[in-house]
């Protein structure tokens, strides 16, 4: 395992190689980080450091752990709405990761810049230049934060704040000891809650409402699934359905914050898992990877299934699939309750 790899772990409770000299760093670390994340936030409240309002409303995505909560197919969903409504929405998002080179784009705005087409996907770290270029080339009535819980910058008329059912805090700790970016205390900000994959969730959905009700009595919460919709060929780009995988033997795959989430998914239809390999998050797909996961195929039918997010980057490696099915597998959120109170909120700005 990689460094990043062991504290990830860590972070999770998965106890890495070396936890015992790893463990009393990472509380440490979590310490520094904590009183950094409070000193940075009290400058904000305390008109220290600027804050920046733009002419158009601002409408923030966020979470406040680390890993995959589900936000991005939300924000997809938010984004499909308005320019269903008329409006002319612009998505901001960091959309950058290092990996010990030259940054490069993030999964997510691949992700969101495949999905939207015609629905401008803004890229950069000062996402302050970008919201006045967006303003500047596409005359938005509307911006869309992606990943701006944190990002203080940037003044937010709606906060929507994304919390995963399934591990909603992790272990209470924050980063890098835990996945919370910031204490707990900090959804009292948030203007509404979505909670994501309740379908698996269900055990502990009462008392994480309740949980959130106490923090925040102001903010309704919406609550969502994630569902399977197609497949896309990733060899021609046409659009299957979902039962052309009944009873075949597949071989599946994902570098992902919540891996288990998308063997979830793919064990709600009728398919035959035979292999499950789980990479990193974020991981940049080699050729080696390809030709390990051709050899599974030899062994199966030869089908291979992988999230959209994954799907973006196997491409360069076309001239390895040789007789093999490569496919993505387009989720989508859909809300289960709350989804009246979310669409009030998001509707109530449009009109002011």
């Amino acid at each position: 395992m990689t460094l990043k790899e062991d504290l990830y772990a860590l972070a999770t409770d998965q106890g890495p190689n070396g936890r015992i000299f790893l463990e009393p760093m990472a509380c440490i670390l979590s310490g520094a980080y904590g009183l950094g994340v409070s000193l940075a936030r009290r400058g904000y409240d305390w008109h220290i450091l600027k804050t920046h309002r733009f002419s158009c409303p601002v409408i923030s995505v966020g979470n406040i752990t680390w890993g995959g909560t589900g936000k991005t197919p939300l924000v997809e969903w938010i984004a499909r709405y308005l320019a269903q409504e008329k409006s002319r929405p612009v998505i901001l998002t960091r959309g950058y990761m290092g990996h010990g080179r030259p940054e490069s784009k993030s999964d997510e705005a691949g992700q969101l810049e495949a999905a939207l087409g015609s629905i401008p996907v803004m890229v950069g770290r000062n996402r302050i230049r970008s919201a006045a270029q967006a303003i500047r080339d596409y005359s938005p009535d509307v911006l869309l934060l992606d990943d701006g819980f944190q990002h203080w910058r940037l003044f937010r008329d709606l906060d929507i704040v994304v919390v995963d059912s399934t591990n909603p805090f992790g272990n209470g700790h924050l980063i890098p000891r835990g996945i919370l970016r910031e204490r707990i205390e900090a959804l009292e900000r948030a203007d509404i809650f979505v909670l994501t994959k309740t379908d698996g969730g269900q055990s502990h959905l009462p008392i994480l409402r309740e949980k959130l009700s106490r923090l925040n009595p102001q903010a309704p919460i919406a609550e969502s699934i994630h569902a399977p919709v197609e497949l896309i060929d990733l060899k021609t780009e046409k659009r299957l359905s979902l039962s052309f995988l009944k009873g075949k033997r597949i071989t599946a795959f994902c570098g992902i914050g919540d891996p288990k989430s998308f063997e979830r998914i793919l064990k709600q239809f009728n398919i035959q898992l035979e292999n499950f390999r789980i990479f990193p998050d974020h991981h940049r797909y080699s050729a080696e990877d390809i030709g390990t996961l051709s050899e599974d195929g030899q062994k199966h039918d030869g089908i291979f299934v992988t999230t959209q997010k994954d799907a973006i980057k196997l491409k360069k490696f076309q001239s390895q699939w040789r007789e093999h099915a490569w496919f993505s597998l387009v989720i989508e959120i859909r809300f289960t309750h709350g989804k009246d109170d979310l669409l009030k909120r998001i509707t109530h700005l449009l009109v002011r």
